[in-house]
């Protein structure tokens, strides 16, 4: 299994595992988080409010008749032992999206009688019980559960303590509850779909990459691209990237290269500014031709940053097989334009731009991520740069 190097942090990856057995095919759903995940709640019941985070039915309260992080702990009974025939609870106020909760409990239920029950509510529906517990545990431990059958909803969820009509005991403790998010109520633009290289073309070292312009379900903001090539038919060597495309009109397009002679194959994603799409589709293409290094000959326009990006330099180096009329703009992340470095002819060969990080109206920019934009006769480039400051 191979994950895109551009994956964010805390991105979902929902997977099925079919099993292939004589007696038929078995599927098993699994969910995995990438990179690092991220705590979208936490709990440890310390805070001067108490525990203003949940909504208490009953007896629930805060106890310092034990916890597991000094120096307070949740519970259905603080006074002592939990009452006959009672349904009360401990609900989060606030929905979350979230794939895992973490607890620390420990517990005296009648074993087989009384029940303590984590229960959740997806998207304002019915509750539902993930886990429940029963019995005797008398050693704080922690609960891991795991909830990526809901990834994408907003959860409520809620501690549930139902009792019989006889023999009561100590109750239900909780602590240090942590909520690990993943999903959103965004819903991520579809991946474009391709346009050329047509599948199984001959192209040149630099091809130039094609796809229909997406639409964002959520109209959040300006759609961007990423564009991956690949060097085998798995799709897991990537011989080519590019993020941060800026969206044309109607069709956005990459240049790519210069690629050895060889077959390769591409796909593309879109991405709104919450999130990013799937990737689509694969097709393939062949380089039949390639052009050396340092060779003068150039299949297409190039565009590179020259070293780093301070707060009052951008270099670029603009490389043209032809002479064409040319514009070059800045634009920053929402795909407001910022500032206009070019718009007029330029003879072949590199040209060097320089922005000096301000705006049209000479305002110094913030810091932060920023795109440059070519257009070249009929060929689009984009290349983006980091302002720090």
């Amino acid at each position: 299994l191979v994950v895109d190097a551009a994956c964010p942090d805390g991105h979902l990856v929902n997977v099925t595992v079919t099993l292939h057995l004589p007696e038929g095919d078995l599927y098993a759903p699994l969910g995995f988080m990438v990179g690092t995940p991220a705590i979208v709640f936490f709990d440890d019941f310390e805070g001067p409010g108490g525990p203003d985070a949940w909504q208490l039915t009953g007896s629930w309260g805060l106890t310092t008749a034990s916890n597991h992080s000094p120096t307070h702990s949740l519970t259905d009974s603080p006074s002592g032992d939990y009452p006959d025939q009672t349904s009360t609870s401990a609900t989060l106020v606030e929905s979350h999206y979230v794939t895992s909760l973490t607890f620390w409990h420990r517990y005296d239920i009648e074993s087989g009688w009384d029940y303590g029950r984590v229960q959740v509510s997806a998207d304002g529906g019915p509750w539902t019980t993930v886990v429940s517990y029963t019995g005797y545990q008398s050693n704080w431990s922690q609960e891991q559960v795991d909830l990526t059958a809901y990834a994408g909803q907003a959860l409520h969820i809620r501690f549930l303590m139902e009792t019989d009509y006889s023999v009561t005991e100590d109750g239900w403790y909780i602590d240090d509850v942590t909520l690990i998010g993943g999903g959103s109520a965004n819903e991520a633009p579809a991946a474009p779909l391709l346009v050329a290289p047509a599948d199984g073309a001959q192209v040149g070292s630099s091809p130039v990459l094609t796809v229909a312009n997406s639409t964002d379900p959520d109209g959040s903001g300006p759609l961007t691209y990423g564009f991956r090539i690949y060097s085998d038919e798995l799709l897991t060597q990537v011989a080519a990237v590019a993020d941060d495309v800026i969206e044309g009109a109607g069709q956005t397009t990459w240049t790519a290269g210069p690629l050895a002679v060889g077959s390769y194959w591409w796909r593309v994603y879109a991405a709104d500014p919450i999130e990013r799409g799937l990737l689509g589709e694969a097709w393939g293409f062949t380089v039949d031709s390639a052009t050396a290094v340092g060779e003068a000959i150039l299949t297409g326009p190039r565009l590179t940053l020259l070293g780093g990006v301070s707060g009052d330099q951008a270099r670029l180096q603009l490389s043209l097989p032809m002479a064409a009329e040319v514009s070059v703009d800045v634009y920053d992340i929402r795909g407001a334009r910022v500032r206009r470095l070019h718009r007029g002819p330029l003879s072949a060969g590199a040209s060097v731009l320089v922005w000096n990080g301000r705006d049209d109206s000479g305002r110094a920019t913030a810091s932060g991520a920023y795109f440059v934009r070519v257009e070249a006769g009929r060929d689009v480039l984009t290349q983006r740069l980091v302002v720090v400051r």
